[in-house]
């Protein structure tokens, strides 16, 4: 049975779904229909993958396809998630998508609490009590932007030419240079245009609930609508959801409490990936 040659791992809010549907539109890539299976995550949910007969299936009529991938954001800070990748598609790569790691966190929060997913209403308040939940229900405000960390543990079972490192903002200020790279990296033709023009899955709060509510993936009519309709119609049914969010700004204040939590390693990010991170500094 087939099995993916890359994942897109994490991380999440970080422009992992825009990432994926422009990697997707490659004729030489097969993406799993199902985005995110999470079939390595160590914390699975209902409706999540489970079994690998599953996961196979999700790879089925990928014969033929130079590339075959999935993605799942939250393999990025999960623990276990490199080893059990090793143990079954040892010679995959890799692509991790990285956002300043405090607006990623407060973007995390923003779509949770737009989903009814996060209980406190304050920011702070929400990466404080997290902690606190049991390792099953924690949104890892904190630990999924630990990039160093994270980045390193995968790199203690993968070799280095395994691993594409993506930036969110260059993806946002370059995005057809960017995908030709990860194509490049895929091993496919990274003269191959795509349509880069949509950013997927933005967050804010609704000014209008109820149209919110009608255009989303958890209305159950346009789940099963969803299969049916043409792209064009997909498209606009996203353009119209995200028009219709107020975009939300984080506070100076809660990004330098944050600090302490992220200075450090962002110094050693910078380090490894041998870049210039000093605009993601708190001061």
């Amino acid at each position: 049975m087939a099995m993916p040659t890359f994942l897109i791992i994490g991380a999440p809010k970080g422009g992992s779904t825009s990432l994926y549907h422009y990697v997707g539109q490659h004729p030489d890539v097969f993406t799993s229909a199902v985005k995110e299976p999470g079939f390595f995550w160590t914390y699975k949910t209902p409706g999540k993958v489970e079994t690998l007969e599953d996961y196979q299936a999700l790879f089925r009529g990928s014969e033929g396809f130079k590339a075959v991938g999935e993605g799942s954001p939250t393999y990025l800070s999960d623990e276990n998630a490199p080893r059990l990748i090793k143990d079954l598609v040892p010679h995959a790569k890799l692509v991790a998508i990285l956002r300043d790691p405090y607006e990623r966190a407060f973007s995390q929060f923003v779509f949770l609490r737009l989903r009814g997913q996060e209980s406190e209403e304050s920011f702070l308040a929400a990466v404080e009590a997290d902690n606190a939940r049991p390792a099953s229900e924690r949104s890892n405000y904190v630990a999924q932007g630990l990039y160093h960390r994270n980045l390193t543990r995968y790199l203690s079972f993968f070799d280095r030419s395994q691993l594409k490192v993506v930036f969110l903002e260059d993806l946002e200020a370059r995005p057809d240079e960017v995908v030709a790279e990860v194509f490049s990296f895929l091993e496919v033709d990274p003269s191959v245009g795509v349509d880069t023009s949509e950013k997927l899955t933005q967050s804010g709060v609704p000014r209008q609930k109820l149209v919110h509510w009608l255009l989303s993936d958890r209305n159950p009519v346009k789940q099963r609508l969803a299969p049916l309709l043409p792209k064009r119609v997909k498209k606009a049914v996203r353009q119209m959801r995200s028009a219709n969010l107020d975009k939300q700004t984080m506070s100076r204040s809660d990004r330098q409490a944050l600090a302490p939590h992220f200075e450090e390693d962002v110094d050693r990010l910078a380090q490894l990936l041998d870049r210039d991170l000093s605009h993601w500094r708190a001061n």
